[in-house]
């Protein structure tokens, strides 16, 4: 099998990967499965799927694949890719040399650079994938039909739903107020990411607990009466707005940050590419106090297509020569001073 996926990645000269690992109390991430997809008239919708599972007893030899990842002529298509990648050449002792990441071209063509995969198949495609595998035990087997459903779609998790964000506040504070009592840092209870799984799933027994990947055993062993008690709580409370974060700028350079940072959008706008490609928020204020103190900065947003795109601008801004306004359209106007 391994071997007929690789020559139909070569014959069509493209391959989707991805993987599901377990990293919680190892040194190197475990890979447990591998998600492969190839262009095959022959499979329904036009494409074959195929589920590797590196831990079975019969475990296929992945040579033939992992020369395909490294063979520059294939188009490995991944989608926020990077932990996929360093796994994948880690474990298969391979190369991948021809990287297209979906979520990295979402953000050059309109869309967030932080897109999940779920939320783009739905915006380009209006196809809602199934969830709720994510942070499941993939080291556990046999792997349970829903996680093998999830593998062959995987959709990372949504934001959290106002119900969720309700539980999500309630564990919150009970973490705190347990961490202080044990003296111990909250994270080591419960670590964020397990949280967030928890306010999503809300399991209502110690089994459905066992189940969420990461949490700590000791607190499952010995909170999960508290835990459980919480999350009850949180199903009574009213839920909370969206938190928005945001680091503030020094604040003798937040005006010019906020008027760096309305220029970039406005370009951003104008040529669809997602801002945060073009220049990050800490990027800006770092580029706002180096110009103020006289310095040369030396940022990417300042070199090739960033600086044609608005880099120049940006030094233009805080040089005094171009200004910022409302035009008569009463949209933003960059003008010459």
């Amino acid at each position: 099998m391994v071997a007929e996926i690789a020559e139909q990645a070569r014959g069509a000269g493209r391959l989707a990967i991805d993987t599901e690992f377990m990293s919680e109390r190892r040194y190197r991430a475990m890979l447990c499965l591998a998600q492969v997809a190839v262009p095959d008239e022959t499979a329904d919708g036009g494409v074959r799927t195929e589920v590797l599972d590196p831990l079975a007893d019969d475990a296929p030899d992945p040579a033939p694949l992992a020369a395909a990842l490294a063979d520059p002529a294939v188009e490995v298509i991944v989608h926020a890719g990077r932990q996929d990648v360093a796994i994948l050449r880690r474990t298969w002792r391979t190369d991948v040399t021809n990287v297209f990441d979906t979520q990295v071209a979402a953000g050059f063509v309109g869309f967030g650079t932080q897109e999940g995969y779920k939320q783009l198949v739905r915006k380009v495609l209006g196809t809602s994938l199934p969830g709720g595998e994510a942070f499941t035990q993939w080291d556990r087997r046999p792997l349970t039909p829903e996680q093998l459903e999830y593998a062959r779609g995987d959709p990372r998790v949504d934001r959290l739903k106002p119900a969720q964000r309700a539980v999500a506040r309630e564990l919150v504070e009970w973490r705190e107020g347990a961490a202080r009592e044990a003296d111990r840092a909250a994270t080591s209870l419960l670590p964020d990411h397990v949280l967030v799984e928890l306010a999503r799933r809300r399991p209502d027994s110690r089994d459905e607990l066992d189940s969420i990947r990461g949490l700590p055993e000791a607190t499952l062993h010995r909170r999960h009466r508290e835990l459980l008690e919480a999350i009850e709580r949180g199903r009574e409370r009213e839920a909370p707005p969206p938190a928005e974060g945001g680091v503030a700028p020094h604040p003798d350079d937040a005006p010019l940050v906020a008027l760096a940072q309305a220029l970039v959008r406005h370009r951003s706008q104008a040529s669809g590419v997602a801002a945060q490609l073009i220049a990050t928020s800490p990027e800006l204020t770092r580029l706002v106090a180096d110009v103020r103190r006289g310095g040369s900065p030396e940022l990417p947003v300042l070199r090739g297509w960033r600086r044609e795109l608005v880099g120049a601008e940006l030094l233009d801004l805080l040089a005094g020569r171009l200004t910022l306004g409302v035009g008569s359209d009463r949209r933003l106007a960059v003008r010459e001073s």
